[in-house]
């Protein structure tokens, strides 16, 4: 989010009258956008901890519901993927998988906008690591390492908000994109990270820059 900070220019005139008076007289005032506007890069840029190993990232196993396809996202799916796997100087791979069959990353739909998770949201990525007790999976922090991440895509939210192919696209890239551990970017800055229907089909340079500094 872009803070707003008013900076205020002041001029005061001296002048010796009998009475001495000051006369104060604001000469300017102007807004300033907050530090880090040209967007996080780096580490500040991801999630501090977060993620699957990095070696997993040269081949992210991942899966689709049924409904990704029935519903016409396989197309948005498909794109996000290869805009990742064909980032140079970037160890990052993608392999798919059948659901169930041991991938790390699934991705889902709620059409009826009535998940646990995604409701109310156009899309959200929620990570889980292994409980060593029951050795089932358990909701993690985003800044611990995962074992396992789930995306859901909201397309009831999407249709409610009558999003065009390309934001479409981008809110697919953008929760891929919190599968790799990447944080939100401020407001106003040119990258999918950026929350919010937004039109950017691809990765920006800031993006890509980003990921080729991690992995």
């Amino acid at each position: 989010m872009k803070v707003k900070f008013t900076n205020i220019g002041v001029f005061v005139f001296m002048r010796k009258i009998p009475s001495l008076v000051a006369i104060l007289f604001v000469v300017s005032a102007f807004s300033i956008p907050a530090s880090g506007s040209q967007g996080k890069t780096n580490a500040n840029a991801f999630w501090p901890g977060g993620g699957f190993s990095n070696s997993k990232y040269s081949k992210l196993t991942y899966s689709t519901s049924n409904a990704v396809d029935r519903l016409g996202y396989s197309r948005y799916v498909d794109d996000a993927v290869n805009e990742f796997d064909s980032i140079s100087d970037a160890n990052i791979g993608f392999r798919k998988l059948s659901s169930g069959d041991g991938e790390m990353l699934s991705i889902v739909m709620d059409e009826k906008n009535s998940s646990e998770y995604a409701r109310d949201a156009f899309g959200i990525m929620i990570p889980f690591k292994i409980d060593p007790k029951t050795t089932s999976y358990e909701r993690a922090s985003n800044y611990e390492t995962w074992a396992y991440a789930k995306i859901w895509l909201n397309d009831y939210m999407m249709k409610q908000h009558k999003f065009t192919s390309d934001e479409r696209n981008k809110t697919t890239i953008h929760e891929i994109g919190h599968a790799f551990a990447m944080e939100h970017q401020y407001d106003g800055v040119k990258s999918v990270m950026v929350s919010g229907q937004i039109s950017y089909p691809d990765l920006q340079q800031l993006d890509i820059s980003n990921l080729q500094w991690k992995y």
